[in-house]
């Protein structure tokens, strides 16, 4: 008769803890746990059964949020360490690099650069390692697919003087980059910098916007009619019948003005701060 008394306390005292778990688990207060008995007595298979369901309940929803993480969370996250310079030749890029590492002094006369030019500065507290690439054709491309992987942002710079020349060619160089696997992968932002504000007749970030919305559009539209070799359908930026729109890009496209030659490099500085917060 002691043994089953001390079963039946044992019993209580599992109830009780059991209890005591189902109540954390549910955040709400237990008045009975009649569920768990049967023909009047404690049933401590089915208080387990229950317990064992809440926490495989609880595991089941930690994985669903562990791969919807890696799936759609993942995609975006700044872990890159370099900002990457792009344009086209003649649009100031290197000017830029220069002005960055040394900003109280003008930049060199500079010629289009043939290699890439590379170094880690300091801008307010922040590492970045700079890379300015040259604006060259197969070069270009074999940099890009190099440092792509560990960008953190793109700042394509713009001659906003010269660009009704340039257009065609801008809106190739940036088809490029918003293809580009690694960006598009981790949706790195690009920040489109109209330089040379400092000249009369140059454009305002939004006509370049425009201008350069309506070129890739063109663009695309024709690589869609006869894919080239390089073109690559999971990369595509539109789908057939679709209009080409930086607003539908999955990679934040910002435009902003500036002037390397005086030195007004707010907008980069900015931005820089902005993605290593």
């Amino acid at each position: 008769r002691s043994r089953i008394i001390r079963i039946r306390r044992k019993e209580k005292e599992t109830m009780f803890d059991i209890k005591e778990i189902l109540e954390d688990l549910t955040g709400e207060k237990i008045e009975t746990l009649q569920l768990f008995k049967q023909d009047g007595e404690f049933n401590t298979f089915a208080a387990y059964v229950a317990l064992a369901s809440f926490l495989l309940c609880g595991v089941v929803c930690v994985v669903v949020w562990f791969l919807f993480s890696m799936i759609f969370g993942g995609k975006d996250k700044r872990t890159g360490k370099s900002i990457i310079l792009l344009g086209e030749c003649g649009g100031g890029k290197t000017a830029l690099f220069y002005r960055l590492l040394s900003p109280e002094e003008q930049p060199p006369q500079t010629l289009s650069s043939l290699k890439v030019n590379e170094r880690t500065i300091t801008i307010d507290n922040n590492n970045v390692h700079l890379v300015d690439i040259p604006g060259s054709g197969r070069l270009r491309k074999l940099s890009l697919l190099k440092y792509s992987p560990d960008a953190r942002a793109i700042v394509f710079v713009v001659d906003s003087a010269g660009f009704a020349a340039q257009s065609r060619s801008v809106g190739e160089i940036l088809r490029e980059v918003l293809m580009d696997k690694n960006i598009q992968k981790r949706r790195v932002p690009i920040l489109v910098v109209a330089n040379k504000q400092d000249l009369l007749k140059t454009l305002k970030s939004e006509e370049i916007q425009k201008k350069l919305e309506s070129e890739l559009d063109s663009i695309c539209q024709s690589h869609l009619a006869v894919p080239g070799e390089e073109d690559d359908e999971s990369t595509q930026l539109v789908l057939p019948g679709e209009k080409f729109a930086f607003d539908n890009m999955e990679n934040e496209v910002i435009f902003r003005e500036s002037s390397v030659k005086t030195g007004d490099l707010r907008s980069v500085n900015e931005f820089i701060d902005e993605v290593f917060m």
